[in-house]
Parts: structure tokens; sequence; C-alpha cells
């Protein structure tokens, strides 16, 4: 039982630091092409982007917690 607990917590971490990782890197890409980030749509992606990390590392995080209780 507590290495199932142990192994899901661990699991709601990583899935929350890989979100964040596919964000971090979509967010670089985003960065480096000055046309996405010189139109509209290239700011609104960079704060839907942000966003998305955030709330995926939160919720990664959370839900390590949630599980390790």
């Amino acid at each position: 039982m507590i290495l199932l607990v142990a192994l899901l917590s661990g699991l709601g971490l990583f899935l929350g630091v890989l979100a964040g990782l596919a964000g971090l890197i979509l967010g670089s890409i985003f960065v480096v092409s000055p046309f996405v980030l010189l139109s509209a749509g290239g700011l609104a992606l960079q704060v839907l982007n942000f966003l998305f990390l955030f709330i995926s590392t939160i919720a990664g995080g959370f839900l390590g917690l949630l599980s390790f209780i």
C-alpha cells in the first residue's frame, strides 16, 4: 500500500515536471522565432504557455501531495 502511494506521488510529480518541461521547450521555440514573438498571436501563445507551465507544475505537485497523504 505504501509502495503504491509512493509510486502515485512520484508519477504525479513526474507528470507535472514533464508538462512543465514541455511548456518550457515550447516557450523557448516561440522566443527564438522573432516573427512569432512580434505578432500578437505570439504574445498570446507566450501568456498561455506560461499559464500552462504554472498550472501544470502546481497540479503535479498537488497530485503528488494528494496521493502521498
